[in-house]
């Protein structure tokens, strides 16, 4: 009787233990399905602890689009949008919309943040990027971002200041033709470069020509503010010394 049921009996123990090992495993980990659209598949090899970029939007507000530059006619106002990646990994291609519009980001580094522009507004003003969902997150509970914004007050009406129009022989650039940019000239006779401040007639030559169109022009333009009234006969023309 022993011998008939020894081997049977073997089988269940050794079918018990391997039971019992089985159930204090650990559960395995989740496959994640990687892809775009409809092009899904498993990959075995990702888990849930694989780092991910995670897309949030951090601010919005409204200002013109120039950000207030007085030498811009424009006075439209519309939705500054800043967007961070704050997640383990970089992100690929992705999109952002505000209010129905929408543009692109070709993609943002860990840590890394960018900021876009959207014409127009409404309040509430309503943020969402990736609504695609063309980027896989850690946290895809995020992307959206609605609130009101206050609108800023344009600002005033502004002139450039206008720069004075250039008088030939006026070698200093000071606005006034005067003895002071004969002593510019004098030291300069001679020279061969192009764009001299005293090259008045532009031909690469600081020469006895450009002492004309100073002698011409002398007296004319704005004397600076504080400036010694200039002397109303004009000197010979007389070269630096070695430049004889």
């Amino acid at each position: 009787m022993v011998s008939r049921w020894r081997v049977p009996l073997a089988m269940h123990l050794a079918t018990i233990l391997t039971l019992v090992l089985t159930s204090c495993l650990p559960p395995a980990a989740p496959t994640l399905w990687v892809g775009a659209g409809s092009m899904l598949s498993p990959n075995p090899g990702l888990t849930s602890a694989l780092a991910l970029p995670d897309l949030v939007v951090t601010s919005m507000r409204i200002e013109l689009q120039t950000g207030g530059a007085c030498n811009f006619p424009s006075t439209a106002l519309g939705v500054r949008v800043v967007i961070a990646n704050i997640g383990d990994a970089p992100a690929g291609p992705f999109s952002v919309d505000v209010d129905g519009a929408r543009q692109r980001i070709d993609g943002l580094a860990v840590g890394q943040s960018t900021s876009l522009w959207f014409a127009g507004y409404q309040n509430t003003v309503t943020a969402t990027v990736d609504p695609l969902n063309e980027v896989v997150e850690s946290n895809e509970g995020n992307n959206q971002l609605s609130q009101m914004v206050p609108v800023p007050t344009l600002p005033g009406t502004c002139t450039p200041t206008p720069r004075p129009a250039h008088i030939a022989g006026d070698f200093n650039g000071d606005g006034f033709v005067d003895i002071r940019d004969y002593g510019v000239w004098r030291q300069n006779f001679g020279q061969t470069n192009c764009g001299n401040a005293a090259d008045a007639d532009a031909n690469c030559i600081v020469d006895i020509r450009d002492y004309g169109l100073w002698r011409l022009h002398f007296g004319e333009g704005t004397p600076p503010l504080g400036r010694t009234p200039t002397p109303s006969a004009t000197p010979r023309p007389s070269p630096a010394p070695g430049q004889r």
